[in-house]
């Protein structure tokens, strides 16, 4: 069968974040799952930062007690993972050589919710703490998942 759009999160406005290497749930990219359903889980972060020498990202996700998760990501420098468990953080992401570079993320992956629902939210944080800098998870940014 095919798999039908079940979902979807986009972001109207960039978030900013600074002073913090700790994963934080994005303010727009949630979406509710029901339980005892599998997932295909797609995305894309546009992610900048005002860092002036290197930037650094931290990605997660935190998901319903007891779901199966293998949630992957990739960036266009090569950096990629996949997250298992709620709250996991990614490697810490580096890219470009100064202020305003954007970054895309790919997400792809399942996830299979058993027992409970609740939310998918995608967390994010700077990959080193940094008060001088801002970091962005930027406008058009998004998250779908389609029920397989």
């Amino acid at each position: 069968t095919e798999a039908a759009l079940t979902g979807q999160a986009r972001k109207g406005v960039a978030e900013d974040l600074s002073n913090s290497a700790t994963l934080q749930n994005d303010n727009d990219l949630a979406i509710n799952l029901t339980p005892n359903k599998t997932y295909l889980v797609q995305g894309i972060l546009f992610v900048s930062t005002t860092e002036i020498d290197r930037n650094y990202f931290k990605i997660g996700f935190s998901f319903p007690a007891g779901a199966e998760a293998d949630l992957g990501y990739i960036t266009s420098q090569g950096d990629s993972g996949v997250l298992q468990a709620s709250g996991q953080e990614s490697d810490i992401i580096s890219w470009g050589s100064g202020s305003g570079e954007l970054l895309p993320i790919q997400i792809v992956g399942t996830i299979k919710t058993i027992g409970a629902g609740g939310n998918l939210t995608v967390q994010w944080a700077q990959g080193l703490t940094n008060a001088s800098a801002t970091t962005s998870v930027r406008r058009g940014s998004f998250l779908r998942i389609e029920d397989i």
